[in-house]
């Protein structure tokens, strides 16, 4: 039972390492692809607004804006100008926690927006002249797109480890019940009962007959 609990315990140590290194890059990973995602769509909608900015065409602007903001896990997409003020705007009342004067380079950052958290990323229409493009993903629905890859993996993990320790348990008990029956006949013996029968198993005849003659 000690070498079956030492064995299990090792392999469950193992087994959350492997689980937290697992995590770790997973979720790196992933958080790297939603930053792709993100700047991916907050760049094709700035090359997309450019021209229509440029000529003010205002109403396919707000149709542009609203289809972005319609896509899966985006909480919102709106075009500022250079002086922070909306040009288009798919949330609508517009929250006033949106309103931002800031810069127009790329960036990242995490938001609230009505109470949730938004993942939003930014990107300058025509290097920053016309205004910029922020585009916010709840980061609800990017966790549990996370989890959801995260999951299957782990309970494979803990499947396994869980394989493991039945394996180990079993491989301990028959590699050490020998020993311990052998360790038995040795005491019965050493209390002087030379009449103790000794079993030996094995496949191998000329070793078991070599054994019985020696007794």
């Amino acid at each position: 039972m000690e070498i079956s609990t030492t064995f299990s315990g090792l392999i469950l140590v193992l087994g959350l390492l492997v689980i937290g290194i697992v995590y770790y890059f997973t979720d790196n990973a992933l958080q790297r692809q939603v930053d792709l995602r993100s700047t991916a769509l907050a760049s094709n909608l700035a090359d997309a607004a450019a021209p229509l900015v440029t000529r003010k065409g205002m109403l396919e602007l707000d149709a542009l804006v609203g289809k972005y903001g319609r896509l899966d896990g985006v909480a919102y997409a709106l075009i500022q100008d250079p002086k922070g003020e909306m040009l288009a705007s798919s949330m609508q009342p517009f929250p006033i926690e949106l309103k931002d004067a800031s810069g127009s380079s790329t960036a990242s950052r995490v938001t609230r927006v009505r109470g949730k958290s938004v993942y939003e990323t930014r990107s300058p229409l025509l290097d920053g002249q016309l205004g910029t493009v922020r585009v916010g993903l709840w980061q609800e629905t990017v966790q549990n797109d996370m989890r959801a890859t995260l999951l299957p993996i782990i309970g494979l993990i803990i499947a396994c480890l869980a394989l493991g320790v039945g394996l180990s348990i079993m491989l301990a008990s028959k590699t050490i019940r020998p020993i311990l029956d052998l360790k038995a006949i040795a005491d019965e013996i050493s209390r002087g009962r030379l009449d103790t029968t000794v079993s030996i198993q094995s496949n191998d005849e000329s070793v078991n007959w070599v054994g019985l003659w020696r007794e």
